[in-house]
């Protein structure tokens, strides 16, 4: 793990917040963090959104991916999570019947027609020294009875694909195979495993439900045991796996220590995502986003070609893979201190670099087959947080990475992600879900597809660990796909972090594209994300782009006048129309809005102690931390700071005889008043204090009215008073 030093690590205050950072804590490998530190910022994407979401609610905090993006750190986020049980109902206990195809489904029947039983996911992990066989078999049980999915059956229907829910009787009769080979000389056990893992990937059958199968491997005293899980692809995927693992290891815990499996809260089945995306659909209501997909597939052209083969030759078989990878240091850099020079999560990383790169090579903007998790939160009754299944979206991305300084790319590429609709799940939504013969079905079916995908599976150090069941995560073994099973893409590229390495796989056809120029194109890539990790690691580089503050409706222009840098604004956005009155009346008249109090306190001892504990509260109150920006835009603007040091004098009155102190009193609220506050400058707020014995002080505090209303300067006092005797404790 890591330790993150960019901020002060204000430590948890209270016990939702204590939870929230021992969940980031631990997801992130984050050792010290602090309660303002930004998810974002510290290497967090949505897939480890996903996971904090998960484990939130099994720690009884409701929260949601939509709350995280909104809410990026640990004090704003403690504030808008929910305890206790959840508001979404229960899943019901056993769910059966047909299930309607989700979009990747209906694509995975379409494209793959060659042996669609083999095509699977699979996973080698390295397992605890003394792993009870009989336990994990029933622990792999208690999974599969748990998680719905992978108990479904397959059966064609006339000339279309229908699944449905097996009984959960067929989960518990999950037999492990277990393959001993302890005595097999060590260069020969490489074959073994390999052979072994293909045996169950090739057994893999749709229409018996034959979904799921684990094989565990001893290899004698001095070596870990294995498992090796192989499980078909139509009710897997990057999430799930995660989600398996973890169950995995609970269940195996629980049935060792003599308690019967419990796995908790069911999650939405994909019965009820299935349903109720279809009739999203149905009704119209990501119609709006046609145009976008249409357009998107219109750039769509071929890749350039310079293999001896044809098309015919692009099989999983025949596939090849050159790989290229960061070491730990690059890949800690690009993943925890990368993001918050341009507020970028790693896809905008990493596809700005492929994008110059695949322009640089094609000649023009190369449109890119982007996958996704797919686990979006369109309706508030449905929480996939902990399902399994095959929930991944794919959608073309049009990248055009010109030339020039990557600080501009990156921007760019950022925009267009963010102007994605929907993160992507209408185009597979529309394209396989319309009605047939809709407007939408006629446009994207036939639409042309992108010769090459991009993949990022995330961070998977955080599956593991040195003393639970699963210990490693190890090298894939067998076929996942049948070797004559055409390749839907001729490039695959696909990226992901284990190990505190990033590693980024081209698969490629040698028949279609020579090994050499993939292998060019893998290491300008690289070169390429190390220039873009060194560019954001440099002082002074840095910036905001609209889409990080979209009620201000600002362009990139304006953002970079506003924000310059970025690493100084936390947010803009407009003044509500009292406000916008209140600046224009003080345009003409400066002083018409200055609001003044004050005050004699006693028991205090430290006045400057006293001003620590308002910049503290200044410290967690965005509006202490604003300035107004009417200039060159359509509305004025309200602009946070992250930092904004509040302007304090101090005054020594205790020599003052007392006979004068009412006049000097009258005096200097005469002199603050006068003096206009700057509203182009945060806070828009000063204070002055006056120390008039040992004991007590008078506060002068002179602000700007668009700030407080009589209400919030009661609550700032109660804030400031508090954390003055936090202070002083």
């Amino acid at each position: 793990s890591t330790t993150h030093t960019d901020t002060d690590h204000t430590p948890p205050r209270n016990p939702t917040e204590e939870t929230l950072t021992t969940i980031w804590t631990d997801i992130l490998g984050i050792e010290h963090i602090g309660i303002h530190d930004n998810f974002f910022d510290l290497g967090g994407d949505s897939i480890l959104a996903i996971q904090a979401v998960s484990r939130a609610r099994r720690h009884g905090l409701h929260l949601t991916s939509r709350l995280l993006f909104l809410h990026q750190t640990i004090a704003s986020l403690a504030t808008h999570v929910t305890t206790g049980k959840e508001a979404s109902a229960d899943a019901p206990a056993e769910v059966s019947g047909r299930v309607t195809l989700t979009p990747i489904q209906d694509w995975f029947f379409t494209e793959h027609t060659v042996n669609p039983g083999h095509y699977g996911m699979s996973l080698q992990v390295e397992l605890a020294p003394d792993t009870d066989t009989a336990l994990l078999e029933r622990a792999l049980g208690a999974v599969v009875a748990h998680h719905d999915a992978l108990r479904m059956r397959y059966a064609r229907d006339g000339g279309t694909w229908i699944q449905e829910y097996g009984a959960i009787a067929d989960a518990t009769a999950l037999r492990l195979t277990v393959r001993d080979l302890s005595a097999v000389a060590a260069e020969e056990r490489d074959a073994e495993l390999h052979e072994a893992a293909l045996a169950a990937q090739r057994s893999l059958h749709l229409e018996s439900g034959t979904l799921v199968k684990g094989v565990f491997f001893r290899l004698g005293p001095s070596r870990l045991p294995r498992l090796f899980l192989a499980v078909h692809h139509l009710v897997m995927d990057g999430v799930s796996w995660r989600i398996v693992l973890e169950d995995l290891s609970t269940a195996y815990t629980q049935l060792a220590d003599g308690r019967p499996a419990d796995l908790g809260h069911r999650t939405s089945s994909c019965q009820q995502w299935a349903d109720r995306l279809s009739a999203h659909v149905r009704s119209g209501a990501l119609d709006h986003e046609l145009d976008h997909w249409k357009e998107t597939a219109a750039a769509v052209r071929p890749l350039p070609r310079d293999g001896q083969g044809d098309d015919g030759a692009d099989t999983f078989g025949r596939a090849a893979v050159t790989s290229v990878r960061l070491d730990r240091a690059e890949t800690q850099a690009l993943l925890h201190r990368v993001p918050a020079a341009y507020r970028t999560q790693i896809n905008d990383v990493l596809l700005t670099a492929l994008g110059r790169v695949l322009r640089d090579w094609a000649g023009e903007p190369v449109t890119v087959a982007l996958e996704g998790h797919g686990r979006e939160e369109l309706f508030d009754d449905i929480d996939l947080s902990r399902t399994v299944g095959w929930f991944t979206t794919i959608h073309p991305v049009t990248l055009d990475v010109p030339d020039g300084d990557w600080g501009q790319a990156l921007k760019s590429t950022k925009e267009r992600l963010r102007a994605v609709p929907g993160r992507g799940i209408g185009y597979g939504a529309l394209r396989h879900l319309s009605e047939p013969g809709s407007p939408a079905r006629a446009a994207l079916a036939t639409a042309p597809q992108p010769e090459i995908s991009f993949n990022y599976l995330g961070q998977w150090d955080g599956a593991t660990s040195d003393d639970g069941l699963v210990r490693a995560r190890l090298a894939a073994l067998g076929a996942d796909q049948a070797p004559e099973q055409p390749r839907p893409h001729v490039i695959d590229v696909v990226a992901a972090t284990g190990d505190g390495e990033l590693r980024v796989d081209w698969i490629h056809a040698p028949a279609v594209h020579r090994t050499g120029t993939v292998r060019r194109l893998a290491d300008a890539f690289l070169a390429a994300l190390r220039e873009v990790v060194e560019h954001c690691l440099r002082p002074g580089n840095g910036g905001a782009t609209p889409s990080d503050f979209p009620l201000a409706g600002l362009d990139q222009a304006a953002v970079d006048r506003i924000a310059g840098d970025g690493r100084d604004v936390e947010d803009i956005f407009p003044l509500t129309p009292m406000q916008s009155g209140m600046l224009f009346h003080t345009l003409s008249d400066p002083g018409a809005y200055t609001e003044q109090m004050s005050f004699e306190l006693d028991g205090v001892t430290d006045p400057a102690l006293l001003a620590r504990a308002w910049q503290t509260v200044a410290d967690h109150t965005g509006m202490l931390r604003t300035a107004l920006e009417w200039r060159d835009v359509q509305r004025p603007l309200m602009v946070v700071r992250r930092r904004a040091e509040l302007p304090v004098t101090h005054l020594d009155w205790r020599a003052l005889p007392a006979d004068r102190r009412d006049e000097a009193v009258r005096r200097l609220l005469a002199e603050d008043h006068a003096r206009p506050v700057d509203l182009t400058s945060a806070p828009l707020m000063r204070l002055t204090l006056v120390r008039l014995t040992d004991t007590s002080v008078r506060l002068v505090c002179a602000f700007h009215h668009v700030l407080l209303d009589g209400w919030s300067t009661f609550d700032l006092l109660a804030q400031t008073y508090r954390a003055y005797a936090d202070l002083a404790a």
